[in-house]
């Protein structure tokens, strides 16, 4: 932050972007995106626009698009969360930060000073004021030097003459355009930057290393039937799996590849270990290849639900006063899910006319049909989070045979829902209809009235 109020005003009318240094990425996607988070943050307080969306591929090593579109889609959320932020907070520049911002631009200027005194940039490149660890004026004797003279290849640096003319329009540093030149280019009639035309392209002469075979061997998975994962280009079969393991790092690493391996990965690499607690274990992340894939015809896609009309749903709960009882069963504390598909300000059932009596968390299964029967309700939402042994799938088919038991199983609609609950599990523990993650009010709503309508009810 102080860096970038410093840059901000001494450049007021300058605009800027800031690449953040990858030496403070690790090799953890999750730092990575907490530092966009931030950077996002003092972007918008000081207008310094802190870029960091391609770090984590840097820091990584892994050049993944997906890592990009995840940053940028981190940096969106940032930047709508705090739009405005300007309009609500200023910085407090007359405490440390401003003594702070004050310091940084003191030694900078003075950093400038002695460069010009030392006879200008080449001339501090050679005594290696640049890349030095230490807070200036003190050194610690690392910067790079580079000898002004010039050379060639690694350890030397050649200024350009003062006749120095390169005829391309992108260029980079000192370029002796000619006057009359409206474009760097009109010496040759315009580069291929300018006019793409002029390129020539000519066939690889190796018949068995050369871009058609290649797209050749990518074909069935850019234009074909087949799928693989990828991540740097088609079908490469490239994936990432992350795992805990209760062993100390070493271990955890050599492990994570001979795992990796055992699993049929192809060429796999540990590309990030972390150490939870030395008593505990390491998370571990192993990239590698597959080798195998999949036909895209031989997929069983299931077939979409289809929802009714909104109206039609509104009507179905008005004629039927369709009123539900709902609670989290079991030993199960969990109650933000539930409540989502509840309430109105969560686009829940509310939303759509349906009356609940919720009863909490920890409700025993006994309750709940107890309730239903007492307030006359037509359906029975639960939800279980909690699945050790299994304890979801019990607490379903308890819910249906408890029902049954008290005879009003042919009367009422009975409904599960939660994270490691499937669609499929309705039929195998006796209930309606179950739903798992991602699902909103209008789906629950939805199977509600169309088992109504099966049932002859509306």
């Amino acid at each position: 932050m102080p860096y970038a109020v410093a840059l901000r005003e001494l450049f007021s009318d300058f605009k800027m972007r800031a690449q953040q240094n990858t030496r403070y990425i690790e090799a953890d996607i999750e730092e990575a995106i907490r530092t966009h988070t931030i950077d996002t943050l003092i972007s918008m307080l000081t207008s310094a626009d802190v870029q960091s969306t391609i770090t984590p591929d840097e820091g990584r090593n892994v050049p993944w698009h997906y890592n990009n579109i995840r940053g940028v889609q981190t940096v969106k959320q940032t930047w709508a969360a705090l739009d405005g932020i300007k309009e609500l907070l200023a910085l407090k520049m007359d405490g440390p930060m401003g003594e702070m911002v004050r310091d940084l631009q003191e030694r900078a200027v003075a950093f400038l000073e002695e460069v010009i005194e030392t006879g200008g940039y080449f001339a501090a490149v050679e005594k290696g004021f640049f890349v030095d660890s230490a807070k200036y004026p003190e050194r610690n004797g690392d910067g790079i030097a580079r000898d002004g003279k010039g050379g060639v290849a690694a350890g030397s640096i050649i200024q350009r003459d003062p006749d120095y003319f390169a005829p391309v329009c992108d260029h980079f540093g000192y370029n002796n355009i000619p006057a009359d030149f409206q474009r760097p280019c009109d010496a040759i009639g315009g580069c291929t930057l300018c006019k793409p035309e002029k390129i020539a392209f000519i066939d690889e002469l190796d018949p068995e290393d050369n871009c058609n075979k290649r797209l050749q061997e990518s074909y069935p998975y850019r234009k074909g039937g087949r799928i693989k994962p990828e991540a740097e280009w088609a079908g490469d079969g490239t994936i990432l799996t992350q795992f805990f393991v209760p062993l100390p790092e070493d271990y955890a690493r050599a492990y994570g590849v001979e795992m990796a391996k055992k699993l049929g990965l192809i060429d796999p690499e540990v590309i990030n270990i972390q150490i939870m607690h030395p008593a505990e274990g390491c998370f571990v992340e192993v990239k590698g290849k597959v080798g195998f894939d999949v036909e895209l015809s031989d997929l069983k896609i299931p077939q979409k639900e289809i929802i009714l009309d909104e109206d039609i749903l509104r009507e179905a709960v008005k004629k039927t006063s369709l009123t539900v009882v709902a609670g989290t069963v079991g030993e199960d504390e969990h109650s933000v899910g539930l409540r989502e598909i509840l309430d109105i300000k969560h686009g829940g059932i509310e939303k759509y006319g349906i009356k609940y009596h919720y009863l909490g968390t920890s409700v025993p299964l006994s309750k709940l049909v107890d309730a239903a029967i007492e307030t006359g309700a037509q359906a029975i939402l639960i939800s279980t989070i909690i699945s050790h042994n299994d304890v979801h799938r019990a607490q379903m088919k308890k819910l249906a045979d408890l029902c049954i038991e008290r005879g009003i199983r042919n009367r009422i609609i009975l409904i599960a829902g939660g994270t490691q609950v499937n669609t499929g599990m309705a039929a195998e523990t006796g209930l309606d209809a179950t739903f798992g993650r991602g699902t909103k009010g209008i789906h629950v709503v939805n199977a509600m009235v169309k088992i109504l309508k099966k049932r002859g009810v509306v």
